[in-house]
């Protein structure tokens, strides 16, 4: 009894801060449609979109440094930024895919093969410049700002691209998303933790209050990614008490616990921003998020804490052969998993049923692995 409670617990707090993340970046959903409503489709999403909705990993990786300290702490991020990888390019096209259906919407996912080859490469290359930086025995300061540059490589590539749309006559406007309907009941919508209803405005948005809503996103989503890191950590570390229950015999490390529980929680936002491109009709924004989003959470929401914490703490980050083992075969299997379902996606030019059925299966497999190791320990010695 005692140990299902210790688990439990840290379950709850999990389902709570998924919520809270959930409902504090609904908040910059208005503000990103404000923000972007003059960026061609494909570079909405690839921006704005991927940055806003990656908030919780780069919050996740910046409380994990800090608050597990060293190693571990960085273990515990780049677990949720491997799984949220993984999630954002995998389950949430499944998701879309699911929810057209339900709409009764047409189920086939159109998209830009540029869009698709230029994001795509961005991220493999992005993947295996982290693969590098982690074979290292102990990662420094100037790997993480190797990684932040390797971002604004990817903005140029995007800027270029946005000044060929614009000088071609084509932005993407749409003022109805951006325009804020009257609410009521602000109290009772307070209460249930609603802050898009609590602060809308009565009037369609402007830069004021999209710099108010990007303000609560980042104080909200702060609290649930401290309630995440705090379960994530409580599980991870075989031990969990809370009103004097205690939870022993469960020695997973950090980062497999991050890998699907953390992962998933934190891209909670990614998945219902891009659902509502899709429904939308932005099916460019809607796989380009996804993508984009990975790129943002390896270079900048991996090497911006890893950048403020080595100069904070004056040191580098030390690897154990075990970790750097374990980090390495994760992001080669990563580098393999995106390589086959970008050529996929880049070939077919949509996203429709088969490549549904492709993604579930991978996405067992990952599951399956990531178990199997974290049972066997099955990563010594691999570098």
């Amino acid at each position: 009894m005692t140990t299902f409670i210790g688990i439990l617990i840290p379950l709850i707090i999990v389902i709570i801060s998924s919520y809270i993340i959930w409902r504090g970046t609904d908040l910059f959903d208005g503000a990103a449609s404000y923000l972007g409503r003059n960026l061609t489709e494909g570079i909405k999403g690839a921006t704005i979109n991927a940055i806003g909705s990656s908030m919780p990993e780069f919050l996740s990786t910046l409380i994990f440094l800090f608050y597990l300290d060293n190693s571990e702490g960085l273990s515990g991020g780049i677990g949720i930024t491997a799984g949220s990888a993984i999630f954002n390019l995998l389950v949430i096209p499944i998701a879309i895919l699911f929810t057209l259906k339900m709409k009764k919407m047409s189920t086939d996912i159109l998209l830009d093969r540029y869009i698709i080859k230029r994001d795509g490469i961005s991220l493999l290359a992005i993947n295996l410049l982290l693969i590098v930086i982690l074979t290292k025995n102990a990662i420094h300061w100037y790997h993480g700002l190797i990684l932040i540059l390797s971002y604004f490589v990817y903005l140029a590539v995007i800027w270029k691209d946005l000044k060929r749309s614009r000088e071609n006559g084509r932005t993407y406007v749409d003022e109805k998303e951006y325009q804020m309907e009257n609410e009521s009941k602000r109290v009772d919508n307070a209460l249930a933790l609603d802050l898009i209803s609590v602060l809308k405005p009565s009037r369609a948005t402007n830069k004021r209050n999209a710099i108010i809503y990007l303000f609560y996103t980042v104080l909200v989503v702060s609290v649930g990614t401290w309630l995440l890191v705090y379960a994530i950590e409580k599980m991870g570390s075989g031990s969990y008490s809370f009103m004097e229950l205690n939870l022993r015999g469960i020695n997973l490390p950090t980062i497999f616990v991050s890998l699907i529980l953390g992962a998933a929680a934190s891209s909670v936002p990614d998945t219902i921003l891009s659902i509502k491109d899709a429904v939308k009709g932005n099916h460019k924004d809607a796989i380009s998020n996804c993508i984009g989003s990975n790129i943002f959470d390896i270079s900048f929401a991996l090497g911006l804490p890893i950048l403020i914490y080595t100069l904070f703490k004056g040191d580098a980050i030390l690897l154990s052969p075990m970790l750097k083992s374990l980090n390495v075969q994760l992001w080669l299997l990563l580098f393999v998993i995106n390589l086959i379902t970008i050529v996929t996606i880049v070939i077919r030019g949509k996203i429709d049923y088969k490549v549904g059925r492709m993604m579930t299966a991978i996405y067992i497999m990952f599951i399956g692995y990531v178990i199997f190791v974290s049972i066997t320990g099955h990563f010594d010695n691999f570098v």
